[in-house]
């Protein structure tokens, strides 16, 4: 099978494999969403978070703060602080939209970028260069939250 044809059933079954539900938009400012992924994924820092439900907040969104916090599902525990940089997208969408990266067979799908619903700027991930160009290399995958059922 060539290379673009297995990538292409890679990214498809990537995006079946993952499960995406949306947080309770309780205030908008901090752009709080819940998010649940049925596979591990791979955030800067060299850090996988296993299967699993965490919640993505902007931190301090008042003072302009380009840093997401990344909690557990209780939000109890803070797993990580992202730095980011503003990304945008040309079609506005009702629901969260994250963009991964497949860089590896070996390796989680990589965790890109994270856009909340009804704006048109996301955040864009900050990695190291090595592993820019890595994400570069990689097959991209957009993934839209689905509701839980």
């Amino acid at each position: 099978m060539n290379r673009k044809v297995f990538g292409f059933l890679a990214g498809l079954l990537l995006a079946g494999a993952l499960c995406i539900v949306p947080g309770v938009r309780a205030d908008q400012a901090d752009q709080a969403s819940r998010l649940s992924f049925s596979v591990p994924v791979q955030i800067p820092g060299n850090r996988v978070l296993p299967a699993g439900t965490y919640w993505f907040e902007m931190l301090n969104p008042q003072s302009g703060s380009s840093v997401v916090k990344v909690m557990n599902a209780n939000r109890t525990d803070t797993l990580a602080l992202l730095l980011t940089n503003s990304m945008d997208r040309s079609t506005i969408s009702q629901h969260t939209q994250l963009n991964l990266s497949d860089t590896s067979q070996k390796a989680p799908v990589t965790l890109v970028g994270w856009y909340y619903p009804d704006r048109s700027i996301g955040h864009q991930f900050i990695y190291s260069r090595a592993m820019e160009k890595r994400i570069q290399e990689g097959e991209g995958v957009v993934v839209i939250a689905q509701p839980a059922s």
